[in-house]
């Protein structure tokens, strides 16, 4: 639908079209959504044939940056009626079954785990060829072939592309073309990131105690546990603080973990010392963060 602007006066025009753009960029930004842990790509109105792409994405939905990803593509299909399409794939077949039943056949590439060592975004999650043959009685043989591959942009957008289709009878008939049925997604679900907040932490001698957070990242649907470790630097073990080590668990929803460590009050008059504290064997499909390792400062107040 088209505004307009009505205004004899020039300078008023430029400065209402101002306001409605300004107004409109606002909306934009605001209907914009958060990263979140799971984005799914919407498939049920996308359909292909002989020779079609599609380009489906996630538009205003993001997915977090995380150093792994599960991807999942499930959906149901249905031939084009009155076609050997629609002979072959009734209303409700499912994706699986269907690339299951070619020749050779292997719906392994719809669900996989796919590594992201370094936490950032862009990131191929695959980029598949897939085909196969089916005899389809009264039509000859049905040859398959699409190129299938799905990303991650390195705004967070996951994006699904299905490319050089080829959908031929060995009897030369026009096949038809498939839709995809309600429900069907391409769905991406970010890893649990596990970190300390920040670099460092300080803390006086006299306290005796020093707390240490640590955070839980991008996804809280599962339980995530984390071991964490003291180490030396200028400060010691029994002269500036007494070493420790444990694990941490955050349950489903769980944001944050806390631990203590002792702090040794001593008569020495020997300025700022510090230790460190590492994360590590993160499970429950968990990795460290971006701040696995953190420093404590020890502050002399003698």
């Amino acid at each position: 639908m088209k505004h307009h602007l009505l205004t004899t006066r020039p300078t008023i025009t430029r400065a209402l079209r101002g306001v409605v753009a300004s107004l409109g960029l606002i909306a934009a930004t605001s209907a914009m959504a958060a990263p979140t842990a799971t984005v799914g790509v919407v498939l049920s109105t996308e359909q292909f044939a002989n020779a079609s792409t599609i380009h489906a994405t996630s538009a205003d939905r993001l997915v977090h940056a995380s150093k792994s990803y599960t991807y999942a593509l499930s959906a149901t299909m249905k031939g084009e009626v009155g076609t050997p399409i629609g002979k072959l794939i009734p209303e409700g077949t499912s994706l699986a079954s269907f690339l299951e039943g070619l020749s050779p056949g292997s719906s392994a590439v719809l669900k996989r785990k796919v590594a992201n060592p370094t936490g950032a975004l862009p990131l191929g999650l695959f980029n598949k060829t897939i085909s196969g043959s089916k005899k389809v009685s009264g039509f000859g043989t049905m040859k398959i072939s699409l190129t299938v591959s799905g990303k991650i942009a390195a705004n967070g957008e996951v994006i699904l592309d299905v490319n050089n289709v080829k959908l031929v009878s060995s009897k030369g008939v026009a096949l038809g073309g498939v839709k995809f049925g309600k429900g069907s997604k391409f769905s991406v679900t970010a890893a649990p990131l596990v970190s300390f907040p920040k670099l460092g932490v300080a803390a006086n001698e006299s306290a005796g105690v020093v707390t240490i957070s640590v955070a839980r990242l991008v996804n809280y649907t599962g339980t995530v546990a984390v071991d964490y470790a003291t180490a030396d630097g200028t400060g010691t073990d029994g002269t500036h603080y007494t070493a420790k080590t444990g694990t941490l668990t955050f349950a489903p929803g769980d944001t944050k973990q806390t631990f203590t460590v002792n702090l040794v009050n001593n008569v020495l008059s020997d300025g700022p010392r510090t230790f460190t504290i590492a994360l590590s064997d993160v499970t429950g499909g968990g990795f460290p963060g971006g701040i696995p390792t953190t420093t404590v400062t020890i502050k002399n107040d003698d």
